[in-house]
């Protein structure tokens, strides 16, 4: 399967009063967005993360990135700009991209992040 995803902001305190997302700490909704993932995607399973996978995280990203099921792709966000440098990318994406296009076989699927992103 192919799954999508986008802004999860993982460790990031403040996106929680900012978007109004219904937990007590950064903490708490870590596990929560980590268990959900895992409920769904499988090993064998893509998932595209469109940007701002973590942001301001107290954690380092291997923490995260070694709890996730699934071939990880990552479409770069603002808000990845800092984190990506503190890890070798290879070592937990299958690509690393600014954008990534593919066919279903019917339609061209087109997936951007619509962040500013400087790398």
């Amino acid at each position: 399967m192919i799954f999508f995803t986008a802004d999860l902001h993982l460790g990031h305190a403040n996106i929680i009063k900012h978007c109004t997302r219904p937990f007590l700490s950064s903490d708490e909704m870590d596990d929560y967005l980590i268990s959900v993932w895992n409920s769904r995607v499988c090993s064998n399973d893509n998932i595209y993360i469109i940007g701002d996978f973590i942001f301001r995280s107290v954690k380092s990203p291997e923490d995260y990135l070694k709890r996730l099921n699934g071939k990880k792709h990552l479409i770069l966000g603002n808000h990845d700009t800092n984190w990506i440098k503190k890890i070798d990318l290879a070592n937990y994406f299958a690509t690393v991209e600014r954008f990534v296009e593919f066919s279903d076989g019917q339609h061209k699927i087109r997936v951007v992040s619509l962040s500013q992103h400087r790398v």
